[in-house]
């Protein structure tokens, strides 16, 4: 039995580079007996919201989401690149949040940040990132059960929760001329990467209720990383199993996780 409709917190959730909200859906249904869930669908794709160096347009794009769809301040939680544009988000914007829950966040702070700046100034940051990757990127296939045999083999998603990857394929693709096609473009998915965010250190103090979760296995969030940041923006810190993308490794602890931080933070508020 979940929370009474009129009395449940409204979930925003921010997806990850290159995953759809959909890719979440296994996720999401588990915190909905608890909250009223919304979810941007795509960033990075609106015309009006160009990506930009340290991700502030796509950070506006998020905010302007929340003014138009959300009733009342919101729970934000997201996920990688949809973490930092909640946080980004949240410090700008602040009475557009009641909390925010970071999932492995790419957070870059002290040296690593000025390692990033100097990279993207002297053209190398597809060395530092995953740009280099996805600029290779397919995006076509004949069908999507051979999308779903390409990508269950490829060490992102090898670990998977077999509904997360079926979700991927079903939310991540379109049909497309002679087969399907991924919706989140690759060019978009790599400029996204060029242009992480190094100047974290400029950013104030949330002035809600914050909670920062990595992955216990993850190469992007690195502990030493989310430990500095934790303590610089006073927000929560704990780990999950798995990698860097857990929530879609782990729906069903993840999101019990989710709930009991969620109830933790807003007893704060």
């Amino acid at each position: 039995m979940g929370v009474p409709l009129n009395n449940k917190p409204l979930l925003h959730f921010a997806h990850a580079n290159g995953f759809p909200s959909g890719a979440y859906k296994a996720l999401l249904r588990r915190l909905e007996p608890d909250h009223r869930v919304i979810a941007i669908d795509q960033v990075g794709h609106d015309k009006r919201y160009p990506v930009s160096d340290n991700w502030g347009r796509l950070a506006d794009q998020l905010a302007d989401f929340l003014r138009a769809r959300a009733d009342e301040p919101v729970v934000g939680v997201g996920h990688s690149l949809g973490a930092l544009l909640t946080f980004l988000a949240a410090v700008r914007h602040p009475a557009l949040f009641r909390a925010v829950v970071m999932l492995d966040p790419p957070v870059l702070f002290g040296a690593s940040a000025l390692v990033m700046r100097a990279a993207k100034r002297l053209g190398k940051v597809d060395a530092l990132t995953p740009a280099g990757l996805s600029r290779g990127r397919r995006r076509h296939w004949p069908d999507r059960e051979q999308v779903k045999a390409q990508l269950g083999r490829k060490r992102l998603f090898r670990a998977f929760d077999p509904e997360c990857l079926d979700d991927y394929v079903r939310f991540g693709t379109a049909a497309a001329e002679n087969g399907v096609e991924l919706v989140f473009r690759p060019e978009v998915e790599v400029e996204i990467f060029r242009t992480i965010p190094h100047d974290l250190h400029r950013y104030s103090r949330l002035q809600v209720p914050g909670a920062l979760v990595y992955g216990e296995g993850s190469d992007v969030a690195l502990r030493g990383e989310v430990r500095r940041f934790a303590r610089r923006f006073g927000l929560q810190l704990s780990a999950m199993p798995g990698g860097h993308m857990f929530p879609l490794e782990r729906p069903a602890a993840t999101a019990t996780h989710l709930r009991q931080l969620i109830v933790r933070l807003l007893g704060e508020a």
